[in-house]
């Protein structure tokens, strides 16, 4: 029966994460097509307007869906499944009451109420965007439905056939136009926005006809308003925090860079490198992450309530453990090829430099985000929350501290104490949650003797693989540099993996057993 779990387990991982990183794969294309078409500064504004209907996809959904997924999985885990339509209508109901006023509000203001603080392009885009917010998160209310139940396909092959769509209908609106006379960075952004609305109407009217052909159903959602509104709260807080805070750094970062020297342009191209180029490729573990972490967080729930706390614990060591060997195995990739990843994709040396020397944020980065969800999972939405808002304040106090002299790597370094805090905390408390629990069950929250081995590798490999790139470059081009390195980093992963991390693991494993 362990090894079913176990099988189901990697089996629901592998197609998520398999589809999400073809998702992501085809969001990076597609930001390569966007940065030579609308440029750096389009690039700005087009992420700024992105950051401010975050915000407000945020306050909309929020902890909604996760919440959603964890009730289902509780009734689920005691024998209540009549109680799962009522939790999906009280899901959509909140959606709907936090986002229709959203919407009518922004759609039909003027947009010199906003001047002060937004631009007139920002705001353009933000508008058209709008039309779309309420669907967006009802969408995310019916894909979470699927996930408290342990199923991932649909909803997953519903993601992908979003950015499938965005894609396309963005290319195509950018080739139609770019060859006109009248075609602008400003055009060129609307255009990709357009592309954006549509997807997510498509993804939310796909969803609703499988979610009724698989024969499911809404029932009334009055006693669960309540109890979904209070789990939610907390999440919702911190997400739409962490929103708030994108929104205020998309506004903040650039007027700190225009005080720090830099012209207005200068600025906003500068912000656009940033989020537009070198983050979209440091949180390439995001995608690998949340897909293990969306499988795993229904299972935890399941597991916690029903008070099968070996389960439990084992699935906490397997997040962590794999949060630390994936960030592991990427840094040297990034940091020995980041400049060359910047020339090549981006034809942008900048970004290239911010890829390379921002790539130690994966590991925190990685931790944090898989044990805040464990601890989400577990009900602990109100710590997770404080400590965002500790964290968070701590980060801003440091950008605004260090952009005068950093420029855009303060922004890094901000973030860089903002996961470190984060996954540092969180790591002692399931520790010390996981001791009141189950004392005798109780381990390290992750294999230290694994994490030193994958810590020790990536250091020799970033070693490597840096004095390789140098070497290469003196006789090939940026791109075959890239390549003949990107191989040899490869080889060296999977070795040093094999020889010193999945071998002895087998080895211990076999040991146990035999005693």
């Amino acid at each position: 029966m362990k090894k079913h779990k176990d099988n189901r387990l990697f089996k629901n991982t592998s197609i998520v994460t398999g589809l999400s990183i073809a998702e992501r794969a085809l969001g990076f294309l597609y930001r390569i097509v966007l940065s030579r078409f609308i440029g750096a500064e389009g690039m700005g504004i087009y992420q700024i307007a992105l950051s401010h209907y975050f915000l407000l996809h945020t306050v909309g959904a929020g902890g909604i869906p996760a919440s959603v997924s964890r009730f289902i999985a509780r009734c689920n885990a005691e024998g209540k499944r009549s109680e799962i339509g009522k939790t999906v209508g009280a899901g959509l109901s909140l959606s709907l009451l936090f986002t229709l006023p959203i919407c009518l509000f922004f759609i039909f203001s003027r947009e010199n109420i906003f001047s002060d603080f937004l631009d007139e392009n920002v705001f353009l885009l933000l508008k058209i965007l709008l039309f779309s917010l309420p669907f967006s998160c009802l969408f995310e209310v019916i894909r979470a439905s699927f996930w408290g139940e342990k199923q991932f396909l649909a909803p997953a092959l519903l993601e992908a056939f979003e950015e499938i769509v965005t894609v396309l209908l963005g290319t195509i609106l950018l080739l139609i136009y770019a060859g006109k006379p009248d075609f602008s960075i400003i055009l060129g952004a609307k255009n990709a926005t357009i592309a954006l609305t549509v997807a997510y109407l498509f993804s939310f009217i796909c969803a609703t006809i499988y979610f009724f052909v698989s024969k499911r159903k809404i029932d009334n959602p009055r006693t669960y308003l309540k109890p979904l509104f209070c789990a939610a709260a907390p999440i919702t807080a911190v997400r739409t925090g962490a929103s708030l805070i994108n929104s205020a750094v998309a506004v903040l970062f650039p007027a700190l860079l225009v005080k720090s020297g830099l012209s207005y342009l200068e600025a906003m191209q500068s912000y656009g490198v940033l989020t537009g180029m070198a983050l979209p490729v440091l949180f390439i573990p995001i995608t690998l992450i949340s897909g293990f972490s969306l499988v795993l967080m229904p299972e935890l729930s399941e597991a916690f309530y029903a008070k099968n706390y070996q389960k439990l614990t084992t699935n906490i060591r397997r997040g962590v453990g794999v949060a630390i060997l994936l960030s592991c195995c990427l840094i040297p990739f990034f940091f020995s090829l980041g400049a060359d990843m910047g020339g090549v994709i981006y034809a942008n040396s900048l970004a290239g430099e911010l890829i390379a020397n921002g790539c130690f944020l994966l590991l925190p980065m990685s931790v944090a985000m898989i044990t805040t969800s464990i601890l989400n999972s577990m009900g602990k939405e109100k710590y997770t929350f404080i400590l965002y808002f500790i964290s968070t304040g701590g980060m801003l106090l440091l950008m605004t501290a260090f952009t005068p002299t950093l420029k855009e790597y303060a922004y890094l370094v901000a973030m860089l104490f903002n996961f470190t805090l984060t996954a540092v905390c969180n790591l002692l408390l399931l520790t010390n949650i996981l001791k009141k629990l189950t004392p005798t069950e109780a381990k390290s929250i992750f294999d230290k003797q694994t994490a030193a081995s994958a810590l020790l590798g990536a250091a020799i490999i970033c070693l490597i693989g840096k004095t390789c790139s140098s070497l290469l470059s003196s006789v090939c081009d940026k791109t075959w540099t890239l390549i003949f390195s990107a191989l040899l980093i490869l080889i060296l992963c999977v070795g040093w993996y094999f020889v010193f991390i999945f071998v002895p693991r087998k080895t211990t494993a076999k040991k146990g057993r035999r005693k």
